[in-house]
């Protein structure tokens, strides 16, 4: 085997196609959840709106808005139904502010 310029074998820089065979179906499940987790992306409430707004408005589907920002589209659903609840909540007046000027 012919050595890498750290000193490193082959063995120890697998393909992907050999991942599961070395590190076992258990443990492969595992760091690809725990890669997935840490690259997980949060989004701020201003992206969400902004996506959410963008699917409403139609110029495009919601499944390719989907796969650009990399979300499922149960998620966009959610983020959608939130914003939704939450503009009619607005509208009828059900809001922080409002309860604190009654108690005040």
């Amino acid at each position: 085997m012919k050595k890498d310029q750290e000193g490193l074998g082959p063995e120890f820089c697998p393909s992907l196609s050999n991942f599961v065979q070395i590190l076992g179906p258990k443990k492969s499940e595992a760091i690809i959840k725990d890669v997935k987790r840490r690259t997980k992306r949060l989004f701020n409430p201003e992206e969400k709106i902004a996506i959410v707004l963008e699917g409403l408005s139609g110029d495009e589907s919601v499944a390719a808005i989907c796969r650009r920002e990399g979300i499922a589209q149960s998620v966009y659903y959610s983020w959608s139904n939130a914003f939704m609840d939450a503009g009619k909540a607005r509208l009828n007046g059900d809001t922080k502010r409002e309860v604190k000027a009654h108690l005040n």
